[in-house]
């Protein structure tokens, strides 16, 4: 029982980071599908982390460029932090997966 009510616990301090927009997100491959999420949870006033073994796409993304035709730069501009904070409305790319901790 003791699992379960440790699982229950913990579901409802996540939940309430959530609802709060609390919690940090980290989203893994910053591609077609990950960078355009990255920056809806950031919009959304989430913390995010963006990670992607391809350091071409972070220094792109940390110069303020972006390399999908269909996200502005400006949008990933407006989002874009150089360090991780827990500071909403916030977007970090990272090849440093050592940040997933």
């Amino acid at each position: 029982m003791t699992n379960q009510t440790e699982t229950v616990a913990q579901a409802a301090r996540l939940r309430k980071l959530f609802a709060d927009c609390r919690g940090r997100v980290g989203i893994i491959g910053l591609g077609y599908v990950g960078l355009p999420l990255s920056a809806t949870f950031a919009e959304g006033g989430f913390a995010v982390v963006g990670f992607d073994v391809d350091d071409a796409k972070v220094q792109a993304l940390l110069r303020g460029e972006s390399y999908i035709r269909h996200i502005p730069a400006e949008r990933m501009r407006s989002l874009l932090r150089t360090e991780l904070t827990d500071e909403g409305r916030s977007f970090v790319p990272s090849t440093d997966f050592d940040l997933l901790a």
